[in-house]
C-alpha cells in the first residue's frame, strides 16, 4: 500500500505509446502540453519518443526483410472528437471514464469541457490482434498508484480511507508510521514531529531526532495513499503518506518530552525519552574490570582507583543526572582507556557513544 512510485514515468510512457502513430509536429505539440503541467519532464519525452521509434523502425525493417509476420499488432487512428464517457474535474486536472475506470486525461480538453482549447487531437489503439495464448492472470491493482495533483477538497464532499476488508492494511500503515514517529506538541515553545532513527556512530541503537512539518512532508513526498472522495461516485485521489499520517486521528502525540529512569514510557501525556539499560544486571565477579581500574588506569594510586570507582557508580545510580566533574583519562594509546569506555557504553545502552 505505501512505496515508492514515479507517477510522471508511468503516465509519461503511455502518453508515448499514443504518439508513436502520429506527425512530428503533432508529437511536438502533445509534448509542449505535457510540459504545462509537468514543468521539465519534456526532454525526457522526447527521448523516450525517439527511442520507441527507433526501436520500431527496426522492429519493421527485420519483419520486412524476413517476411515474419508480427505477433502483436495494433491499428492507431487519429479520433478528432473524444468518446462518450464521464468526466470529472480534481483542482486543475481532469479525470476521465470509459467504464474501466477513472484515469488522467492528458493533453488538451474536448469543446464540449469548459476550458478546453483546440489542440492536438487524441490518440487511442481502436483494434488490437493478440497471439493466440493463455490469458494471464488479472494483476491486483497496485495500492501505490497516484494520481497528477495532491487531492483539494471541494466544498460539501468528505474525505475518507478506502478501507479493505477488516482494515488490517490501513491499521498496519498507522501502526507503523506510529512507531516511528510522534507529535510533540511543547519542545521549546514549538510543536516538532519525533522520529527514532539508526544512530550514524552504531546503526543498531535509536536515537530521537525532530523535524519540523516542511521536513518531515519532504522525506515522504514520494509515497502516497489512495483516498476516495465521498460523493457518492466512488472518486479516488491520492494523498502524500506524510500529510495524511499528520491529519489522522490516530496518530501519536505528546504533550512534551522528559527524562525519567524507571519510569513508564508516558508520564502525564508526555514522552519519556530513557530507553533502558543496555545491560540485565545480574549478580557477578567483575574482579578483572576493577583491577584493570585500580592498577592501569590509577597506575596503582589507591585514591585515583577509588575516586574513579565513585564516579562511575554515581553515574549509573544517578543516570538522570549530569556529574559536577568529568573524568579525564590521560595515557598512552593502547594502554586500556578505551576498554573503560566501552564497558560503560555497553551498560548505558542508547544513552551512551564513543567518540
Amino acid at each position: 500500500m505505501v512505496g515508492e512510485l514515479r507517477v510522471d514515468d508511468t503516465r509519461l510512457l503511455m502518453v508515448i505509446e499514443a504518439l508513436k502513430g502520429d506527425s512530428p509536429d503533432q508529437q511536438e505539440a502533445a509534448i509542449q502540453e505535457l510540459e504545462k503541467e509537468h514543468p521539465g519532464i519534456g526532454d525526457r519525452a522526447r527521448a523516450l519518443l525517439a527511442l520507441e521509434l527507433k526501436e520500431a523502425a527496426e522492429i519493421a525493417k527485420k519483419v520486412k526483410n524476413s517476411g515474419a509476420k508480427i505477433g502483436v499488432a495494433a491499428k492507431i487512428e487519429v479520433e478528432a472528437e473524444p468518446k462518450q464517457g464521464k468526466w470529472r474535474k480534481v483542482g486543475s486536472a481532469w479525470f476521465k471514464n470509459e467504464g474501466n475506470g477513472w484515469r488522467r486525461h492528458l493533453g488538451p480538453l474536448p469543446k464540449e469541457l469548459p476550458n478546453s482549447s483546440v489542440g492536438v487531437p487524441q490518440l487511442k489503439v481502436v483494434e488490437q490482434a493478440k497471439p493466440e495464448e493463455a490469458e494471464p492472470e488479472k494483476e491486483e491493482e497496485p495500492k501505490k498508484a497516484a494520481a497528477a495533483e495532491e487531492p483539494k477538497e471541494a466544498s460539501g464532499r468528505a474525505v475518507v480511507p478506502v478501507l479493505e476488508p477488516g482494515g488490517a492494511e490501513w491499521n498496519e500503515a498507522i501502526a507503523v508510521m506510529n512507531k516511528q514517529h510522534a507529535i510533540i506538541e511543547n519542545v521549546g515553545g514549538k510543536a516538532v514531529i519525533a522520529s527514532w532513527e539508526p544512530a550514524t556512530y552504531d546503526p543498531d541503537k535509536l536515537v530521537i531526532v525532530f523535524q519540523n512539518k516542511e521536513s518531515f512532508l519532504l522525506r515522504y513526498s514520494n509515497r502516497f495513499i489512495w483516498l476516495e472522495l465521498f460523493d457518492g461516485k466512488g472518486s479516488r485521489v491520492r494523498m502524500g503518506l506524510g500529510q495524511w499520517w499528520l491529519s489522522h486521528r490516530d496518530r501519536q502525540q505528546y504533550r512534551g518530552v522528559l527524562f525519567k529512569p524507571g519510569a513508564p514510557g508516558v508520564v502525564n501525556e508526555c514522552l519519556n525519552l530513557w530507553r533502558g539499560w543496555g545491560v540485565e544486571a545480574i549478580p557477578g565477579d567483575w574482579g578483572l574490570i576493577r583491577e584493570h581500574i585500580c592498577e592501569v588506569l590509577a597506575g596503582g594510586n589507591k585514591a585515583f582507583g577509588d575516586y574513579v570507582l565513585w564516579w562511575i557508580a554515581w553515574a549509573v545510580q544517578h543516570p538522570d543526572r549530569h556529574a559536577e566533574a568529568a573524568l579525564v583519562l590521560i595515557g598512552l594509546k593502547g594502554v586500556g582507556k578505551g576498554t573503560l569506555v566501552r564497558c560503560l557504553r555497553r551498560i548505558f545502552g542508547a544513552h551512551a557513544f564513543q567518540v
